[in-house]
């Protein structure tokens, strides 16, 4: 059976599927989804026959090392978790679906570095990007890696992550048109976003 492992933030949290001390937003009444199998991956594993080995999602979190006004956010961050989690974690798939709270937090943003990482670099937006891409590589060599873009984030952050993956070959699915309520998916979103990550998978 084809392994997975998902790298994410809120959109990928589900209680009880990933570690206990993570943040979850999911399951959420507001969003009407209050099952396991109304998640995007959970629909994606069940109909690609893909089991799934890490989840290793944090509701709330930042690519970098900047989180909400500002505050240290190295606790909880991509990077962080990636360091922690993610080293040959035996996947044939990796998913990275990250950068909404980047956004939203108003991170900073930096300029695409790809090598020589500070911890000052990892503070921003852009290096971290590339110091995770970077390193996932590094970590997993013969995995599949997919880099989900969610369709809020503005251009001057996607296209960052479209010119660092194009780099380091890593495949980018641009979401589009996703079903949210109070910026988070529905039980509709969340079935547009596997199908349009399921499309995308080879």
């Amino acid at each position: 059976m084809t392994k997975i492992s998902i790298l994410g933030d809120s959109y990928s949290t589900f209680k009880g599927y990933e570690k206990e001390e993570y943040d979850y937003w999911y399951p959420n009444p507001e969003q009407g989804v209050v099952n396991v199998e109304e998640t995007w991956w959970h629909m994606l594993c069940a109909e690609m026959d893909l089991e799934l080995v890490n989840n290793c999602s944090y509701s709330g979190s930042t690519v970098c090392n900047t989180g909400y006004g500002g505050e240290d956010s190295s606790y909880s961050s991509f990077i962080t978790r990636l360091d922690n989690d993610l080293r040959d974690c035996k996947s044939d798939i990796i998913i990275i679906f990250g950068g909404t709270n980047d956004f939203w937090a108003g991170s900073p943003v930096g300029e695409i570095k790809l090598e020589d990482f500070t911890s000052q670099d990892l503070k921003s937006f852009a290096p971290a990007f590339c110091y995770m891409i970077k390193k996932i590589i590094e970590y997993n060599k013969d995995t599949k890696i997919y880099n989900v873009i969610n369709d809020e984030i503005p251009k001057y952050l996607t296209s960052i992550m479209e010119e660092v993956c194009d780099k380091y070959s890593i495949n980018t699915i641009s979401l589009t048109d996703i079903d949210k309520i109070n910026g988070h998916p529905t039980k509709k979103g969340m079935y547009q976003i596997k199908e349009q990550i399921k499309s995308n998978i080879k």
